[in-house]
């Protein structure tokens, strides 16, 4: 026996916790002082918010999945110890060593909490028209607590806590101002934060499309090549997608407002007047399209 928790182990035992308060005295088949215990356990946790409890006289350390969360190692009579950690649910490792030099021992480590993170299932509304009044938005999932907090792309925004499933928050004009995407997310006071919904911001019919060759009423052979460009769009990522009389003829995703070329190869089609139209979508969602008619002749 050492407080130093050098081996060889003088017992080993199973125990079912750790709430040991041996007064003057000391575990079973152990001096009643200068001796250390060393206890190691994998235990199952709900997640979320856990604060660890430790009373100890003399040393004693806790360390969850390998890390030190409690240090006190050293003399001292029975003082208790916390530290909160947030962790996910499933099997973890708790380790405790203690060492007991003389007088009193006390030894006693217990947990609490594990609070599930929020889940966030829907938002109504789910989108705005770019330019919109600000408004509330009402939020609806699980697990959300008192003192929730509403980010919208990670930045806070004022919450009112319905209940457990449902959040208010209030949303500005200015972050539907223009076309775009926003990640809404929920955050409890233990930090835990739930996954990501999207609110779109649409165009609200501004995307523009014009098709600057070939011209309206031109008559093309071979490989006709369409030069489009766009106004409105959201920022991001934008679909072009070219089609003859309904007929899907290719797609193009790209970044650009332009100029975008798009290839019809005419000699697949009959001779004769055709409607060619370009659509592009944004990443807002927002569409719009434009359209000429030309005459195939090869």
């Amino acid at each position: 026996s050492n407080i130093s928790l050098t081996p060889p182990a003088t017992r080993t035992a199973c125990e079912t916790g750790i709430t040991n308060d041996w007064g003057a005295g000391g575990p079973a088949g152990l001096p009643v002082d200068n001796f250390s215990v060393r206890w190691t356990g994998r235990f199952s946790f709900a997640g979320g918010s856990v604060t660890f409890t430790a009373t100890a006289d003399d040393g004693i350390r806790v360390f969850l999945d390998g890390s030190l969360i409690i240090d006190q190692w050293h003399d001292q009579p029975a003082t208790t110890y916390t530290a909160t950690r947030v962790i996910t649910a499933g099997l973890h490792e708790v380790k405790v060593e203690y060492y007991e030099r003389g007088g009193d021992a006390v030894a006693k480590v217990s947990w609490s909490g594990g609070t599930p993170a929020p889940t966030l299932t829907s938002l109504t509304p789910n989108n705005a028209a770019a330019g919109a009044a600000g408004f509330t938005m009402d939020l609806f999932g699980t697990n959300f607590a008192t003192g929730a907090t509403v980010l919208w792309n990670n930045a806070t925004r004022p919450t009112t806590f319905v209940s457990t499933t449902q959040l208010k928050a209030a949303i500005p004009a200015s972050d539907v101002a223009v076309a775009s995407t926003a990640s809404v997310t929920v955050r409890n006071p233990d930090g835990q934060t739930s996954s990501a919904l999207t609110f779109t911001i649409n165009g609200s019919g501004t995307l523009k499309v014009f098709i600057t060759a070939p011209a309206d009423g031109a008559t093309v052979n071979g490989t006709a090549w369409f030069t489009v460009w766009i106004e409105g769009a959201a920022a991001g990522s934008k679909t072009y997608t070219l089609s003859v009389d309904g007929k899907t003829i290719t797609s193009t995703p790209t970044t650009s407002n332009g100029p975008v070329s798009l290839a019809w190869p005419t000699t697949a089609a009959d001779n004769g007047a055709r409607t060619a139209t370009v659509t592009v979508s944004d990443s807002a969602s927002a569409t719009g399209r434009a359209s000429i008619r030309l005459t195939v002749a090869n």
